[in-house]
């Protein structure tokens, strides 16, 4: 016979497992006794489990009741942890219904300043977001006025945070968590956004030393520049101020973690190019991982069907060369396969357009020859037999080895495709081949 606990003795033990994460002066970190007891009250409440054990809200009313300081800021944070936990496992309707008290939580966490208590709360407003009404307004006759007061705030706050640039983390990750469900909220907010942005461009560039990734002011440009680039078709004039931007820290930011951010940013065609275009420098950063996702990028486009032998891809020919005498094998070789592919096969057309058509400046500091020899070779048909049948590799007296029968079944494309790449180490036997 399984034994079931009474409901009085579940909600007793829900409510201690409770008490002793919000109270604890530990905060809630991996493996320690607190994350555990979390964990416990995650899988006891989960469904399956005490499902319909009930936990009031009046607790954490509570709790936020008190004044945050350094002394409270632990068990507060804890609070806010089990909230999430709570709330994660509620209906709509319930959010609904207890909006206001969910409201005054979260309000309470934004006028305390401490980005760590908001980023607690941060999965409670995403969920209030998730399941609130849409498009609602403060003349909205058809919602609960809670709610409204609660959309309410959230736009004020957004408002006169971006306006006064005070409090910005947390402003902005109350925006982003709105945009999660609502993106076209962004667009009220986009001319604050901007000059958020703009500053903070000048002050990261204008720094004389590399700045970490860790900065404050930096994690903010990064956080303004995710917000708009949700919204770029739906900037309007803004959007110069926000490519001018991203010229700048193109050439002028020495963060490598913000150059690699900024390859993530795809606005139009043109637009497109001439930032992309700008990024050859990203070579000399001396970040071998942001040249690796700028060459990947570009290789996307030269192998995008939709944008073969457009204006992209015209502009952007000196990065794509960059790509064919990159060090990187692999990458390399993926890079020239697609300029193999663009030629025509036959060797005379193939050489005419190697050395009368193509432009080699971009790789004028390097040996060139490489890639051209390489590229001349493609035209060899790689499906012909390295052998032609019945030739005397061996006689009646003298039976062939495995390694010549072998032979018999080896091809031109096998033979070349390995030299190819081999010829890269030798400048000399390139030198010789050509």
């Amino acid at each position: 016979m399984t034994y079931v606990p009474l409901p009085s003795l579940r909600d007793q033990v829900v409510n201690n497992l409770l008490r002793f994460i919000s109270n604890s002066p530990e905060p809630v970190q991996r493996n320690n006794l607190v994350h555990q007891a979390l964990g416990l009250l995650r899988e006891l409440i989960g469904p399956g489990v005490w499902g319909e054990s009930s936990v009031k809200l009046s607790f954490f009313q509570r709790s936020f009741a008190s004044e945050v300081g350094d002394d409270s800021l632990s068990q507060l944070c804890n609070s806010a942890e089990v909230l999430n936990v709570v709330s994660s496992y509620k209906s709509a309707e319930w959010h609904v219904q207890n909006v206001g008290v969910l409201h005054s939580i979260i309000e309470k966490g934004f006028s305390s300043g401490e980005m760590r208590l908001v980023s607690s709360l941060r999965p409670v407003i995403e969920r209030l977001f998730e399941y609130l009404p849409r498009n609602v307004t403060v003349d909205s006759t058809d919602v609960p006025v809670p709610v409204k007061a609660f959309i309410e705030w959230a736009r004020t706050t957004i408002d006169e945070g971006l306006r006064q640039m005070a409090n910005l983390p947390a402003i902005l990750l109350l925006l982003q968590s709105w945009a999660k469900v609502e993106l076209e909220r962004i667009d009220a907010f986009v001319p604050a956004l901007i000059r958020v942005f703009t500053r903070y461009i000048k002050e990261h560039t204008a720094s004389a030393t590399v700045v970490s990734s860790v900065d404050p002011n930096l994690r903010l440009l990064v956080s303004t520049l995710d917000v708009l680039r949700q919204r770029v078709s739906h900037l309007g004039e803004q959007r110069r101020w926000l490519l001018s931007g991203i010229v700048q820290l193109v050439e002028k930011s020495s963060n490598i973690d913000v150059c690699r951010f900024v390859l993530q940013m795809f606005p139009t065609l043109k637009e497109k190019a001439g930032i992309l275009s700008k990024m050859i420098s990203f070579e000399s950063r001396g970040s071998e991982a942001l040249s690796k996702d700028f060459l990947n990028l570009i290789l996307d486009i030269y192998t995008d069907p939709a944008l073969a032998r457009s204006e992209l891809t015209f502009r952007l020919e000196p990065a794509f060369l960059m790509g064919c005498k990159v060090r990187d094998p692999v990458i390399r070789s993926k890079f020239l396969a697609t300029f193999d592919k663009s030629l025509a096969t036959g060797l005379f057309s193939r050489l005419h357009y190697l050395l009368g058509v193509q432009s080699w400046e971009t790789l004028s500091e390097t040996y060139w020859i490489h890639q051209a020899l390489d590229l001349l070779l493609g035209a060899v048909d790689t499906k012909d037999t390295l052998f032609n049948p019945g030739a005397p590799l061996a006689t009646a007296k003298n039976p062939p080895a495995e390694f010549v029968t072998q032979l018999e079944s080896y091809t031109m494309g096998e033979l070349l495709g390995a030299a190819r790449k081999l010829l890269y180490a030798d400048p000399n036997a390139t030198h010789a081949v050509w």
